[in-house]
Parts: structure tokens; C-alpha cells; sequence
């Protein structure tokens, strides 16, 4: 087993989004003690830094992870009506989600604050029609997205910028 992890220290579990071409999707929730939970999706959803499935709730350290997250539940709210208020899903949609602003700087793109040190690290936006993934290191706001194709190739193709 590999308990205790360095996992240990964090106050809550981390969730994954998963798909494929099929246009199937889930949520994986994970937490230091607990096996993986995945939940099927019927559609677009939101997910922000604190758990939403049982057993992983269980596993949060509620105290500290209002203390290391406060605006998590706020995010998620937010995340959630700009999901619930679309039809359609591109890339610039789910990209201007990432970017979303309001409740600044304890928004959706994350900034740092007094009240919250923590900013948003990256964004990665999968299109599993066309194999490509779109990343972008720092705020989505302030950054560029840069395209990475993984084609039928064992060869991952990078755009400027980022290695191969």
C-alpha cells in the first residue's frame, strides 16, 4: 500500500474529469485512504477543489480545506450556472468558463488574495472529436492556450512554446 502518501497533507480529495470520442464522460474523485470513485456524467458539469461524491466527503478535512480553499463552493457555484446556461460546448466555451472573472480574484480563473494565496496553475481543454488537447500554464486570462495534437502516432505534437 502506499498509505501514508505525501497525499496525506492535503485537506481534500482531487477530481479528474475523464471522456472519450464517444462523447462519454466522468468524474473520478480521489482522496489519500479511499479507493477511486467514479461518477458516469449525463451531461456538462462543473467541479471545484472539494468533493462531491460520499466516501470522498467522508476523507475531507472540512476545517482545513475551508481554510486552504474558502472560495471553492463559490467557484463551483459559479462554474456550475455558466455550464447550466449553455447549449452548445466548444472550445472557446469551455475555455471562457475557465476565464470567468466574476467574484474576482476568488473567481473561476483564480487569483491570488489576502484571503486566498492559491491561484489557478493551469487550464487544459480536451476536443476528443479532433484528438487535441489545449493547455495553458498561468492564469487562463493572462495566457495563451497552445494546442497539443495526439494523433494515431506514438508521437505527441506540441505547439510553440511547449515541449514534445
Amino acid at each position: 500500500a502506499l498509505w501514508p502518501s505525501p497525499c496525506d497533507a492535503l485537506p481534500g480529495g482531487r477530481p479528474y474529469v475523464l471522456g472519450d470520442r464517444l462523447g462519454r464522460a466522468a468524474i473520478a474523485e480521489v482522496a489519500p485512504g479511499e479507493r477511486p470513485r467514479v461518477e458516469l456524467l449525463s451531461g456538462p458539469q462543473a467541479h471545484a477543489n472539494h468533493a462531491h461524491m460520499a466516501p470522498i466527503i467522508a476523507r475531507e478535512q472540512p476545517e482545513e480545506l475551508e481554510r486552504v480553499y474558502p472560495s471553492s463552493r463559490a467557484r463551483q457555484r459559479r462554474a456550475a450556472a455558466l455550464v447550466g446556461g449553455r447549449s452548445r460546448w466548444d472550445a472557446a466555451a469551455v475555455t471562457s468558463v475557465l476565464a470567468d472573472h466574476d467574484g474576482w480574484p476568488l473567481s473561476v480563473c483564480k487569483h491570488a488574495s489576502a484571503v486566498e494565496p492559491s491561484v489557478t496553475l493551469a487550464s487544459l481543454v480536451f476536443d476528443l472529436d479532433r484528438a487535441q488537447a489545449s493547455i495553458v500554464v498561468g492564469a487562463p486570462c493572462t495566457s495563451e492556450y497552445v494546442e497539443i495534437s495526439v494523433g494515431s502516432s506514438d508521437r505527441v505534437e506540441a505547439g510553440a512554446g511547449y515541449g514534445a
